[in-house]
Order: C-alpha cells, then sequence, then structure tokens
C-alpha cells in the first residue's frame, strides 16, 4: 500500500484527542513509511486532509500511555484487590469497581520535538489494531534512520 506516493509500513486509525483547536477531534489514519508519519482524515470524496506530517526525524517517540491515569490506580495500589481484609464477596466487588473507575484508557501517544526543542505529544483512541506491530514498524524505521 502507497501513500503520498511512499511505502506504507504500517497504519492504524484512531480519534485524534487535539488540544489545538485548529485541528478537529476526528477520526484519522495514521500512516508510517519510511521517512514520515501521516496523521489524515478521510474527507469521503477520495480525497484525504492530512492534519499532521512528522519526518522520522522529529518524532521521538511512539508508545501506549495512560496520561489521565489517577495515582490511586497506580499498579502500587493493586495490592488492594489482593488484601486479606474481612470483606463480603459483594464488598470486594465494590473496591474492585472503585478501583476501576480510576483506571483510564491507553492512549496511542505519538511524541514529537516541537521547533523549540520541547516535546509535543498527540493523543489517540485507537479504532483499530496493530499498535504493536506499527510500534515496532517505527523502531525499525528509526534506527535505520540512525545507521
Amino acid at each position: 500500500m502507497k501513500y503520498r506516493e511512499k511505502e506504507v509500513k504500517a497504519k492504524l486509525e484512531g480519534k485524534l484527542c487535539s488540544y489545538d483547536k485548529s485541528v478537529p477531534d476526528c477520526v484519522c489514519a495514521i500512516y508510517l513509511t519510511e521517512s514520515h508519519i501521516f496523521v489524515s482524515e478521510n474527507n469521503y470524496d477520495g480525497t484525504y486532509k492530512d492534519h499532521y506530517v512528522f519526518p522520522l526525524s522529529c518524532v521521538k517517540d511512539i508508545l501506549m500511555e495512560q496520561p489521565y491515569k489517577k495515582s490511586i490506580s497506580d499498579k502500587n495500589h493493586d495490592g488492594f484487590r489482593s488484601a486479606p481484609f474481612q470483606s463480603s464477596r459483594a464488598e470486594r466487588g465494590i473496591i474492585n469497581r472503585l478501583l476501576d473507575t480510576f483506571h483510564k484508557d491507553e492512549y496511542f501517544t505519538i511524541v514529537i520535538n516541537n521547533s523549540d526543542g520541547k516535546a509535543d505529544k498527540l493523543f489517540f483512541i485507537l479504532t483499530s489494531k496493530g499498535q504493536d506491530k506499527f510500534i515496532s514498524e517505527f523502531n525499525k524505521a528509526l534506527s535505520n534512520l540512525e545507521a
């Protein structure tokens, strides 16, 4: 598959969670090529709008993260679930549901260097699978770029 005349190494789809008001929260295709990452919205008329185009040299990292994770949902606190205290099954169920409310979804995150040299992050709620392959292909492309 090709996108913008470049061979696509990996592709994902996800809802862009943008802080930049000039870019709408929309479902985008995320294309990884040998030299770029494209974040593109399908116009459903055979055309695409590229909201972001990043040369791989500007991308610091791609990862899955929980940026809004509450402190009580930290893995260090998951011991509460298995604590040997006296409680009924119903009480343990309530505790588990309360702890689960603090666990937020993971976001597909692209970390880039902005013009000031600081790191900016783009967050996506994925609507397709394949994030592990995408991250693996990104790491390969990045290592080829550095070599």
